[in-house]
């Protein structure tokens, strides 16, 4: 029977068809009795007593909606709990929840009578209404939002530049507030403290490291003066990340590019990457490679001379290796505008100069086929803007813009159109560059040959074996999941969800381009399929999901950032879509803003821990550095002046600790026996989620009370032995 008192004011979901599955539990394998004999102490139990006069009520299981708990209650007012561990004589009663999402698990005696029913409460609050009612009125207000402002370019423009302020803080603060070096970052800054300039040269670099040439030498002369601090090391990525939110701004307002939704949803791309704001405080050359890679691109966008582009290139790979692929297709572009626009660059200039003059008051002059803004400012930014055969058709004037212009009406002007010799702009393209191309080749093989080829070491093919793309087609599922897509997660700031957006607004973008951009598009598309080539053949790999998996492609960002902003574009142009478009941009704008705020303030440190465990040591200390850890400790005595010995333990990426804890045991046994009293110190940073609990067992053999310090991302244990 139910208690009616319990009902009252509750819906009631009733159960009475329900048939209990029951099995004893002298049957239930190892593995479910383990499970079971975990379970936590503060588990509602049932009452282990059964009166033969009166039969037990029937349990009722009891939601309360703000901690999702579920609790057991019974008439009963003696009640005896179960002892976790103690499950001679029962049963196990499995209920299927009516919304059939999990079980209903019963634990009680075999001379009990099995439940039948089973009264499903839920406390139903007004909090659940109020979520629904938020997020409706939510998307309402953005839409009505996004309507309002669907004309006026300036709020959402400056809506981006504020998103871009607030960037530039959040890196001056990840810069001022430094987090402490972790694994690769403590490894590199051996080729700072503790090798001659000789040493970098002609030879691999030690710790399993490496990084461009340009990279090492200003990071070891600007972290001369400061004893290599963590300023100082940090103190060129930080230029870096600054660098790219300039570049961010440069491109967003290009004149052949910007408009009224590519501007502001670029920065917001941009602004919102977790990767690009991590590794603009982090001792490696990634961030280095993400500036050189947005560089090359606003020179190519800037419609800069091929000689400049040449230029930037070789200063580029002294500070990142990977600009060379970028450049490499970025070529490509060049040489398709030289050979496709050439003519109609030349037609452009003498249509501009008779009809436009030199006039400066013409702000807005609109192509009716592509129905793109061209802001003119002056006669020379219309001549810098990619001019293709369908935005050279006709133009129209903006009469808002043109108070003090005779009206221009484009239909009555035809410029002459030449024929393309295609072969004949290709040949004089080589011809007028085939120095500086000489210049770069001749660069590139002796940067080879000189530097690079000893810096390649089989080390890193081997530890990159996963990510390259496969040979066997079987495998591209799982790869194209895992490595591939999972990149982009690394580039934005909703996880999965934002990777799959991501891919198809490049997929749009790339659609985009190609109709009104070719040059662009071409240039693009060169630089993916370098991309994908060099996994291909094994030479650079594409790298896996998440923050530190991204790094490995953070310079291709900029390529995705230009088409994701750029598929966007293609749904703002068309009229059913383009207010959406706009309260998505409203809607992403504050999100990542709050993401990146909240990745900010996430410490790591480790300093405090090797700080006091050094000054801790004594003659007879015995000191032992998880292998992972080793660089970090390294790196800190040295700031400290110190050179303590010590021992290390375990594998480097090894996952089984059982070894390790062997290892130590048989360690620590070898010192009892030699001196009654041996003090001995354990640090560990970059292990795995076990050491911070199975280290502490072990101590506790040898002391009953160690001194544990520990920090996010690292330990020190003190104990005797």
């Amino acid at each position: 029977m139910q208690d009616s008192n319990n009902l009252q004011n509750l819906d009631s979901i009733e159960s009475n068809n329900l048939s209990p599955a029951y099995r004893p539990i002298n049957d239930i394998d190892s593995k479910d009795s383990t499970k079971y004999n975990q379970m936590p102490a503060h588990r509602p139990s049932l009452n282990t007593e059964s009166n033969s006069q009166t039969p037990p009520q029937s349990p009722f299981l009891e939601k309360d909606s703000n901690n999702q708990t579920p609790t057991f209650n019974t008439d009963s007012k003696n009640q005896t709990p179960i002892e976790s561990n103690k499950f001679k004589n029962y049963q196990i009663y499995n209920f299927t929840h009516p919304n059939n999402q999990n079980f209903i698990t019963f634990i009680m005696p075999k001379d009990s009578i099995k439940p039948t029913q089973i009264t499903y409460k839920t406390h139903f609050k007004l909090s659940f209404l109020t979520m629904i009612l938020s997020i409706y009125l939510g998307a309402i207000l953005l839409y009505l939002l996004a309507k309002k402002i669907e004309n006026s370019n300036r709020i959402l423009t400056n809506a981006a530049l504020l998103m871009l302020l607030i960037a530039v803080i959040l890196r001056s603060f990840e810069y001022i507030f430094y987090r402490d070096l972790w694994l690769d970052e403590a490894a590199l800054t051996y080729s700072m403290y503790d090798t001659p300039f000789r040493d970098l040269f002609f030879k691999p670099l030690t710790q399993g490291q490496a990084a461009p040439v340009g990279f090492l030498v200003l990071s070891k002369i600007i972290g001369y003066p400061f004893h290599y601090n963590e300023y100082s090391l940090y103190f060129l990525p930080f230029i870096s990340g600054l660098f790219v939110l300039f570049l961010t701004y440069k491109i967003a307002f290009l004149d052949s590019i910007k408009s009224s939704f590519f501007t502001p949803f670029f920065i917001v791309l941009v602004c919102g990457s977790y990767a690009l704001l991590y590794y603009s405080t982090s001792f490696k050359q990634y961030e280095c490679e993400a500036a050189a890679a947005f560089l090359l691109v606003y020179l190519f966008l800037a419609n800069k001379s091929f000689k400049t582009f040449i230029i930037a290139t070789i200063f580029c790979s002294l500070f990142s290796y990977t600009s060379l692929f970028i450049a490499f297709g970025l070529g490509f572009g060049y040489l398709y505008r030289a050979i496709f626009q050439a003519n109609l660059k030349q037609d452009s200039n003498t249509f501009i100069e008779s009809n436009l003059q030199d006039s400066k008051d013409v702000t807005n002059v609109t192509s009716k086929d592509s129905k793109d803004v061209t802001f003119v400012t002056s006669k020379q930014n219309a001549l810098n803007n990619d001019i293709t055969e369908s935005n050279l058709r006709d133009f129209q004037t903006d009469f808002k813009n043109s108070q003090n212009l005779d009206s221009i009406e484009s239909n009555n002007l035809s410029p002459t159109h030449h024929p393309i010799n295609h072969t004949k702009n290709a040949l004089n393209f080589f011809k007028q560059n085939a120095l500086y191309i000489a210049i770069l080749l001749a660069f590139v093989i002796a940067y080879y040959l000189l530097y690079i080829r000893y810096q390649a070491t089989q080390y890193f093919y081997d530890f990159w074996a996963n990510y390259f793309l496969p040979h066997n087609l079987s495998a591209y599922p799982k790869f194209i999941k895992d490595n591939w897509i999972s990149v982009y997660s690394g580039f934005n700031a909703f996880g999965n969800l934002g990777s799959t957006l991501y891919l198809i607004l490049n997929i749009f973008g790339y659609i985009f381009l190609w109709k009104n951009k070719r040059a662009l598009c071409v240039g693009l598309l060169a630089i993916v399929a370098t991309y994908i080539a060099l996994s291909w053949f094994k030479i650079y790999p594409f790298g896996y999901g998440g923050v530190l998996g991204s790094r490995l492609s953070l310079y291709m960002s900029v390529v995705f950032f230009i088409l994701a902003a750029f598929g966007g574009v293609f749904f703002y142009q068309r009229k059913n879509t383009r207010n959406i478009c706009s309260a998505f941009l409203i809607f992403i704008i504050f999100v990542p803003t709050f993401q990146m705020s909240k990745h900010a303030f996430k410490r790591e440190y480790t300093h405090h821990n090797v700080r006091e465990l050094i000054q801790n040591i004594d003659s007879n200390s015995k000191i032992f550095v998880y292998v992972p850890a080793r660089p970090v400790f390294d790196y800190y005595s040295y700031q400290l002046s110190k050179s303590p010995k010590y021992e290390t333990f375990s594998k480097f990426n090894q996952t089984d600790s059982m070894q390790d804890m062997i290892f130590l045991r048989d360690k620590f046994m070898e010192l009892k026996k030699k001196d009654s009293k041996v003090k001995v110190s354990i640090f560990v940073c970059e292990g795995n989620d076990n050491l911070h609990i199975k280290i502490p067992n072990l101590a506790k053999e040898f002391d009953k009370n160690p001194i544990i310090t520990q920090t996010k991302g690292a330990f020190v244990i003190t104990f005797f032995v």
